[in-house]
């Protein structure tokens, strides 16, 4: 009855069903072949796209965390931001929940295709805010493409976008350190106890004695590129700052603009950055902006490993160990192979990992 349960629980998030129990009685879970079996049934009922959709929100942390509200209470200025609204952070939302169900269970199913689709999910307001054509109203959704120069995949969206930015300017640190920790499995740690805390927002500033406008991107540089900070900001940042053309809400930027009525400026957006190398046998990728290094992430072997281990955590309700790597990396999916997400599932839940318990040490 464990495999019964480990099975439900993980695709359905709820206790056996008849069938699964009959299964588990008669014997057919006792071997990798009919655990699958039943994997395949229960991936192919709609309980496991809610269940995805679940997994997808939490993995992006659109419910908040102890550092950042969730996206429904993201703060954002009323003053640079006239559009937002609960409306627009529902669609945010349900965007980004259909196209990981879409990927998923429709299509190849592929990683890259999550990273790299310009398919969106849209109602009235979320269209306007993409400056695409899309329903005329707030209840109407449909499919529609994006801009391709754009925006690729979910994290050039607005509901991740608007999630890690702050309350009136974009924050790359957020980004970056989202992307680092939660789609790489680098760890960050605490920041040190004498970091800044002082916030970047840009803007005008006294060098040497004249007035000069820096960008968010000039700001994060001047504040953390010495001292305690660099250490961790030198990988963090340069995946942050291939973000910079989306503003708080998500909105597509050419410019930067400042300032007030009587003195508004735009300054120019760089949004070179780099996925780092996080192993000695990696190369880090120089990309620019938000669909190059969507595509350096789709193409990364960390982040691939980096999302089965967020499923296996899923599957067995608790962190990998290092007896767990064989089972990650044989059911980690390669370019190459042409392998789905949801060969990724079915591959874990015939890993020894899954159908073995583990035993304690003594």
């Amino acid at each position: 009855m464990e495999r019964a349960s480990r099975l439900s629980y993980f695709l359905w998030n709820t206790t056996p069903d008849d069938a699964l129990l009959d299964a588990a009685e008669s014997g057919a879970l006792d071997t990798a072949e009919g655990v699958r079996a039943q994997a395949e049934r229960l991936l192919s009922n709609d309980r496991a796209r809610a269940t995805a959709r679940r997994f997808f929100a939490d993995w992006l942390e659109l419910d908040g965390t102890n550092k950042h509200a969730s996206l429904e209470s993201a703060p954002k200025s009323p003053e640079f931001y006239p559009e937002d609204s609960p409306a627009l952070r529902a669609a945010m939302r349900a965007e980004l929940e259909a196209l990981a169900e879409r990927a998923l269970f429709e299509g190849d199913g592929r990683f890259e295709s999550l990273l790299t689709t310009t398919d969106a999910y849209v109602n009235g307001p979320l269209a306007a805010l993409y400056g695409v054509e899309g329903p005329a109203d707030e209840r109407t959704f449909s499919w529609v493409s994006l801009p391709r120069d754009q925006r690729a995949g979910i994290f050039t969206r607005a509901g991740f976008l608007s999630v890690f930015g702050s309350i009136e300017v974009k924050s790359p640190i957020r980004r970056g350190a989202y992307i680092l920790e939660q789609v790489l499995c680098h760890p960050l740690g605490p920041p040190p106890p004498n970091a800044s805390d002082v916030p970047v927002k840009g803007g005008a500033v006294e060098e040497n004695g004249e007035v000069v406008h820096r960008t968010i991107r000039q700001d994060v540089e001047a504040k953390t590129s010495s001292g305690a900070c660099a250490s961790c900001h030198r990988i963090i940042n340069p995946i942050g700052f291939a973000f910079e053309h989306y503003d708080a809400l998500g909105r597509w930027q050419s410019q930067e603009a400042g300032g007030d009525a009587q003195a508004p400026y735009k300054l120019d957006i760089d949004a070179r950055g780099s996925l780092p190398a996080l192993a000695p046998d990696e190369d880090g990728v120089e990309v620019d902006g938000g669909v190059g290094m969507s595509a350096a992430l789709a193409a990364s072997p960390a982040a691939r490993a980096c999302l089965t281990k967020r499923f296996f955590q899923t599957a067995l309700r608790r962190v990998p160990i290092d007896q767990d790597l064989a089972s990650i990396e044989a059911a980690t999916p390669t370019p190459e192979s042409g392998g789905s997400m949801r060969d990724l599932i079915l591959s874990l839940t015939t890993s020894n990992a899954f159908l073995h318990l583990r035993q304690k040490e003594e």
